[in-house]
């Protein structure tokens, strides 16, 4: 997925996607240079998902280092129960103040 496909589906600006990324929050598949100063940048769809819950998570006001360890964890709780069909839905405790329960 590239920054246009990857901003588009997360439903934030490429220079957001780009911030994340050179920050370390995002990690890109591959990169590649190109002529003319750029860097392309290419995320697979497991990142991609890391930046939907990176977006969602900012615009609930927590910190962007917080946002891309939460982002993790969410993935990685999603991806180790979906072999169990019918189980709990997923909490994660980020403070005292903040519980987000993930379908």
């Amino acid at each position: 997925m590239n920054r246009k496909e990857l901003s588009e589906y997360a439903q934030v600006t490429a220079r957001l996607i780009d911030y994340w990324s050179r920050q370390g929050w995002l990690k890109p598949d591959r990169i590649r240079a190109d002529p003319g100063n750029y860097v392309i940048r290419d995320w697979n769809p497991e990142e991609a998902d890391v930046a939907l819950w990176m977006a969602r998570l900012r615009d609930m006001g927590l910190r962007p280092q917080l946002v891309q360890d939460v982002s993790r964890k969410i993935i990685a709780a999603k991806a180790a129960r979906a072999d169990d069909a019918g189980s709990d839905p997923i909490w994660i405790v980020i403070n005292d103040h903040f519980t987000l329960e993930v379908d």
